[in-house]
Formats: structure tokens, C-alpha cells, sequence
């Protein structure tokens, strides 16, 4: 089968650099296409048309291979997004670094905003992918490549989880009732 070849290059390579899995995308754009075009699962043209939309996995009993290896493909093009938008993060870090440090409103109306970065939240350099079919996919990015996205999830989570975050949140939303 092509694409064991094709994921043997991504395995080979640990931790995995961005540039790689970006010039893996590329160099199997062609291979991709092929698998979505003998596939029955209209979902795979959509996405290809807009790579930003989410899919949702295959909820079918015999998932055909091809879905499995294009879902794949999804998912290392997710972590490729991602990657491309560390910048909207990194102008988000750079307005939290101006806060002071002990205005707690601030903190939390910055929170609050970036809070919307939900996609964000919790990704982490390393994708495990499973198939039914027992296709078994583990990449491990370099962490340096995500720098600015572990930063952030550190920044937000450790505001997230403050007592004065849950108090502010509590009254926001009691307001919001009454």
C-alpha cells in the first residue's frame, strides 16, 4: 500500500519538524485527491475545497479505507493550521504582557477574549490517529515548532484555573440570570 511508505517518512523522523509534515502534505497532495475521488464519502470533496472546515470521523460501521487514510490526512493538515496560526496567539501573549500583573478585571476580560481561542486549548506536539482498520499513526512534533502555542495554553489555563477566575466568572453569570 502507497501511503504505509508514505508514513514511514513521517515515522522515521522523531520529533517531527514542521517543515517535514508540511513538505509531506505537499509531496502526497496528488495521492490525496486519488483517495478522495474513490471514495463514497462526499464530506472528503467539501473539505477539500475548504481545508479550514471541520469534519466529523466517519460514523459508519465499515469505514472504507480510503476514508481512514484521507482522515489521516486531516488530521496532520489540522496540526499544519495550527502551526500557521501561532501568530494570532502570539499577539494575544503580547497583550496579556502588558496587563499588570495584580489587576485581576483585566486578567479576566483578557481571558474572557482569548477564551474564544478553544481550538488551541489543549493541542499538544504529539497526534495519535487509530483507525478501525488498526492503521496506527503516533507523530511527535518538535516542541520548539509550538513554542508559542505552549505559552499560550500555560498563559490561559493557569487564568482559567485561579480562585479570582471562578469568582468573576460565578458573578458574570449570576448577573447574567438575574
Amino acid at each position: 500500500m502507497k501511503i504505509q511508505h508514505q508514513l514511514e517518512e513521517l515515522y522515521s523522523n522523531k520529533p517531527l519538524k514542521i517543515n517535514k509534515v508540511k513538505s509531506w502534505l505537499v509531496g502526497n497532495e496528488e495521492y490525496l485527491k486519488y483517495l478522495i475521488n474513490n471514495t463514497s464519502c462526499c464530506k472528503w470533496k467539501n473539505w477539500l475545497n475548504d481545508r479550514d472546515s471541520f469534519v466529523f470521523s466517519c460514523c459508519s460501521n465499515q469505514k472504507e479505507i480510503n476514508c481512514q487514510l484521507i482522515e489521516v490526512f486531516y488530521v496532520i493538515n489540522k496540526i499544519v493550521i495550527m502551526f500557521n496560526r501561532q501568530n494570532v496567539l502570539a499577539e494575544a501573549i503580547a497583550e496579556y504582557q502588558k496587563i499588570e500583573k495584580d489587576n485581576h478585571s483585566k486578567t479576566y476580560v483578557w481571558a474572557q477574549k482569548n477564551n474564544t481561542l478553544i481550538e488551541f486549548i489543549g493541542l499538544n506536539p504529539e497526534v495519535n490517529v487509530k483507525t478501525e482498520s488498526g492503521l496506527d499513526l503516533y507523530l511527535e512534533l518538535d516542541p520548539s515548532d509550538f513554542s508559542v502555542l505552549v505559552e499560550f495554553n500555560k498563559i490561559l489555563t493557569s487564568i482559567l484555573e485561579t480562585e479570582e477566575f471562578q469568582i468573576l466568572e460565578g458573578l458574570l453569570n449570576d448577573f447574567e440570570q438575574n
